[in-house]
């Protein structure tokens, strides 16, 4: 297991994968970064990736990745993890990698950069989730659940900011749609999200066990019903309590894991 936090950048990760023998995984990334354009670039990629790996003291000549082996041990846990809750608040992500029984790593991704460490205690998924999202005060939402349809709703994600801040100014404006507007805009006119995967390596395959939409405000959250979208062709904002919410997540990490 790993000894302390590990920090890499996304083409240092990128090289780990590629030294352990992990082609698909790094293959991943590069594609999904945008990484190299050109073949001919592959080579000289990786050379500089390996030379920032040495830089960093993540190299080792005993071993058979060439990495140090705490690096090593880590890049072999992230592909035997076979499910995953990422999280995703902004530009943001936050991983948490099954490994066995209640151990679990967390990566978190900002600016390309790649910290990983060891989390030994499900006790403190709900703090975890509670600081990724900046959501610490906990408090009884006033606002009431507000019936949308999807048509309405997705014309959030393209009209104009100002748009949607002179609704949410306009005192005709339902409170509730007021309130979760400008939460919108302040959120860049983006939802978050947390995921639940299932994946496996060796078969290739990568599965989505379900995924919550969710929106933060200044003492709780929105949540995102949808389950009725297709039968109805509305959904729901539900404002929800910050302890009642992520509560709520902690138990579906829990049984996900089956911890």
């Amino acid at each position: 297991m790993l000894d302390s936090k590990i920090i890499l950048t996304t083409n240092e990760l990128v090289a780990a994968f590629l030294l352990c023998r992990y082609e698909k995984a790094a293959e991943d990334i590069i594609n999904d970064q945008q990484l190299i354009q050109d073949e001919k670039d592959i080579e000289p990629f990786s050379i500089q990736a390996e030379n920032l790996l040495k830089q960093r003291g993540y190299w080792a000549d005993d071993t058979e990745s060439n990495l140090q082996k705490g690096l090593e041990n880590l890049i072999h846990l992230l592909i035997q993890s076979k499910r995953k809750v990422r999280c995703i608040h902004r530009k943001r992500v936050l991983i948490v990698h099954h490994v066995q029984k209640d151990e679990l790593i967390v990566q978190e991704i900002e600016n390309q950069n790649h910290s990983f460490s060891i989390l030994r205690s499900r006790e403190s998924f709900l703090e975890m989730l509670k600081t990724f999202y900046h959501s610490y005060t906990d408090k009884k939402p006033e606002h009431e659940i507000f019936e949308m349809d999807e048509d309405s709703f997705d014309e959030f994600h393209e009209v104009e900011a100002d748009v949607i801040k002179r609704m949410a100014e306009d005192p005709k404006t339902h409170p509730t749609i007021s309130q979760f507007s400008f939460d919108f805009l302040a959120n860049n006119q983006e939802l978050d999200n947390i995921s639940f995967v299932e994946s496996d390596y060796i078969q290739n395959q990568t599965r989505l066990d379900q995924v919550a939409f969710l929106l933060r405000s200044d003492n709780f959250i929105w949540h995102l019903d949808y389950e009725n979208i297709k039968k109805t062709g509305s959904l729901y904002l539900l404002p929800v309590a910050v302890d009642e919410y992520f509560g709520k997540i902690v138990d579906t990490m829990n049984e996900f894991y089956d911890l």
